[in-house]
């Protein structure tokens, strides 16, 4: 079976020096003052958070983190890169080619349907990582949480094989 994904979105992480304490200084964001504070900093395409620690992070389309990066930092000059940023997270999109019958996997042990909590899915158990996965009627199936681009093809794997 040939399966067609698409990573729909992608979180990046970093750190960045200037901001201890000063998040009121960061230009171009809204300030959230709950713990923790941070600013949120919205774009095109992506949208960036940046605590009070330095920390930050960028979520949203895996091909415009670089951009929005660079958009941030030149409008915040005082802050500088350092360390580098990395991939923390992908969102994973895909279709089964069917339809799914959640009642076909009521007592599988593999899957688990709690509809108190999201009613249109059946989820996925995967004991390996701390990724989670979506299944709905429809066939499509949606993965979070995945650390890399071949985390996401093993899961694939394992859940063709279940179904």
């Amino acid at each position: 079976m040939v399966v067609t994904c698409r990573i729909v979105n992608s979180n990046f992480c970093g750190k960045v020096t200037g901001v201890q304490h000063h998040l009121e200084n960061i230009k171009g964001g809204t300030l959230y003052s709950w713990r923790p504070r941070m600013v949120l900093v919205r774009y095109k395409s992506s949208t960036i958070l940046i605590f009070s620690s330095g920390k930050f992070r960028i979520m949203g389309s895996p091909t415009h983190h670089r951009e929005a990066l660079r958009q941030f930092l030149s409008r915040n000059n005082t802050l500088k890169l350092v360390s580098p940023v990395r991939i923390q997270s992908h969102t994973v999109y895909f279709k089964l080619g069917r339809d799914v019958n959640f009642t076909n996997y009521a007592n599988n042990p593999h899957f688990a349907r709690e509809p108190e909590i999201f009613t249109p899915s059946l989820q996925f158990i995967n004991n390996i990582g701390a990724e989670h996965v979506n299944i709905f009627a429809k066939g499509k199936v949606i993965i979070t949480g995945a650390k890399s681009i071949q985390r996401s093809i093993d899961i694939i794997r394992e859940l063709l094989k279940q179904l």
